[in-house]
This record gives structure tokens, sequence and C-alpha cells, in this order.
């Protein structure tokens, strides 16, 4: 057997296709490699007892397949490799209103700049060019800027703490000559 064999058949082929229908119990993969399940079940169709649907067990949840999703079949590893179909996102109603009112309000927004003098177009343009980098080095600046204020901080606290303790060092060898009596020691 070839080693190109080997690595699998494609799904569309009449090998393909043969192995799609023995499939049961095949871990499935999508085209990016992650493992997506088991096939559970298979739905043939009675005439000609091919493949129409591929049941996937993941998880919690059941995957249900058409054949044409399927890219490889290998039957050494007892793997398939599917394409998984594109979803249109959801979208809430919400959502949409404030898209087409976005998309509005773009259209309003093009028409004006294209209205605008050469002149305001330019300023426009430059605003939009030093926008980003304006933000950026105000970032850096605030950045900047704390990283000094919690050095100094820092500073400050440790040398209030050296002196608290200096001077308590300082005050427990003096406390005995102040009242006229010799120190311990």
């Amino acid at each position: 057997m070839s080693a190109a064999a080997r690595e699998g058949f494609a799904g569309s082929g009449a090998i393909g296709r043969y192995w799609q229908t023995r499939c049961c119990g095949f871990e499935v993969r999508s085209d990016r490699g992650r493992r997506l399940g088991e096939v559970e079940a298979l739905e043939l169709d009675r005439e000609t007892r091919a493949a129409v649907l591929l049941v996937v067990r993941r998880r919690r949840k059941t995957l249900r397949l058409r054949p044409e999703c399927v890219q490889v079949v290998d039957p050494w590893r007892q793997s398939l490799v599917v394409a998984l179909p594109r979803r249109k996102p959801v979208v809430a109603p919400a959502a949409r209103r404030l898209a087409r009112g976005a998309r509005a309000s773009g259209t309003r927004t093009v028409g004006l700049a294209q209205r605008l003098p050469p002149a305001a177009s330019r300023v426009a343009q430059a605003l939009s060019w030093a926008a980003p980098r304006a933000l950026l080095v105000a970032g850096l600046v605030a950045w900047f800027y704390a990283v000094i204020v919690f050095t100094l901080v820092r500073v400050v606290l440790l040398v209030l703490a050296a002196l608290t303790v200096g001077t308590a060092r300082r005050g427990a060898r003096l406390r005995p000559h102040l009242h006229g009596r010799p120190a311990r020691i």
C-alpha cells in the first residue's frame, strides 16, 4: 500500500464515500485539527445505501454533518477530517437596529466628507493621522509619571521607616539618662 493511501482518502472520492457508510466510532476532527467528537450514528439513504448524515457526539451536544463536509477519511486511524459549515452569527434585534443606524450614519458622514472643501479634508486627514499617535504619547507619559511617582513614594516610605526605627532605638538609649538613672547594659 502506498504512503499516500495510508494518509487517508478524499471524502468526495469513491473510497471515501464507501468508508463514510462504515465510520461509526471514528474520531472527527476539524480541518484545523481540533477534535470535534466521535461518530455516534449514521443516516443512510434506503435505496443507494449512501451516507446522508453523520451524527457526531460532542460533549453534551450532537453535531449533524452532511457527507459533503467530510474532506478526508482515514480508515487506519479511524478518523475523519471535516470542514465545518460557516454559521451566520445570531444578532439580536437591538444590535441590528444599532448596526442599521451606524450604516446610515456612516453614509451621511461620507456624504458630508465629500462636500467639505479640500483644506478641511486635509485637516481631517492630519487629525486622523495625529490622533492615535497623540494617544500613544499620552499613554507613555502617564505610564512614565506613574513609575516616577511609585518610585518616589517608595523611597520616601523607606526613609521614613529608617528614621522611625532609628529614633525609636536612640530614644530607648536616651530615656534612662533623661530621668537621672544610669542605663542598664
